[in-house]
């Protein structure tokens, strides 16, 4: 279930160690605007100082302490090394907007700015543009951390890695917006965007596909892939039915 506390819990912490793993821009879509909506609320309440020991912790998961016990160099994400920067290991500071500093939220805040896709599609330069700007001053700030700490002089502290995006799948950031490079370092599909099962539309075109499905298989002999076989003839067009069709959907909308 999409909207149990603990799966929600689980996303977010997944994510939030994903923004302290990654540097520059992170981008992170979700199904709907519903369930979208339905994750923020849930981080932004207060969590226990416990909780996020628990789930940073390298050995809190199982995939995490089996990969930590044949590697002992580095810590381990989803079961694969990875180092962890500099920066993932200092204290978040807390959060200036709408959300507990002991949330999953404030936490992301803290490792990143975090930005939210808006409803209204004229927001969405003026979000762009931050975004951007965000990004661009933390690869500048940890460019400069670098060359401080090869000239001895320590890293910059208190510095966010990047910026996140969360958006929505065939939404306004997801459609003709060019994230290149720094910009997006890492992507985050929380779930397939099903169409709605149940819903008059999907059903009607279900049912649609289905018919002419049966109809071109009783016309043609069963030969629905469009060739008589051996001839290579084009006998029929090339049709799928309304399982296919409500995969292939979704599937669309990820690789977009």
């Amino acid at each position: 279930n999409r909207n149990r506390p603990e799966y929600l819990r689980a996303l977010g912490f997944s994510l939030l160690r994903i923004c302290t793993l990654v540097g520059g821009g992170v981008l992170c879509f979700f199904a709907s605007y519903a369930q979208m909506h339905t994750c923020i609320t849930e981080w932004k309440k207060p969590l226990s100082s416990s909780s996020f020991s628990s789930a940073s912790s390298p050995s809190s998961s199982s995939s995490v302490s089996s990969s930590s016990s044949s590697s002992s160099r580095s810590p381990a994400f989803f079961g694969f090394p990875a180092s962890k920067p500099a920066s993932a290991s200092r204290p978040l500071p807390p959060s200036s907007s709408g959300s507990s500093p002991g949330s999953i939220f404030g936490a992301l805040q803290g490792a990143k700015d975090v930005f939210v896709e808006p409803a209204n599609s004229r927001d969405m330069p003026d979000l762009l543009v931050a975004f951007q700007r965000s990004v661009q001053e933390a690869v500048e700030a940890d460019a400069s951390s670098s060359r401080d700490a090869r000239g001895g002089t320590g890293h910059l502290g208190g510095t966010k890695t990047g910026a996140v995006l969360l958006a929505v799948c065939k939404g306004k950031a997801a459609e003709g917006i060019d994230f290149s490079d720094h910009a997006c370092r890492a992507v985050v599909i929380c779930g397939l965007p099903l169409a709605s099962f149940f819903e008059p539309r999907v059903q009607l075109k279900r049912m649609w596909l289905d018919d002419c499905m049966q109809k071109l298989v009783a016309e043609t002999g069963g030969a629905s892939r469009g060739k008589e076989q051996g001839t290579g003839e084009t006998t029929a067009p090339v049709l799928i039915n309304g399982r296919q069709w409500y995969d292939q959907e979704a599937r669309r909308a990820v690789n977009q």
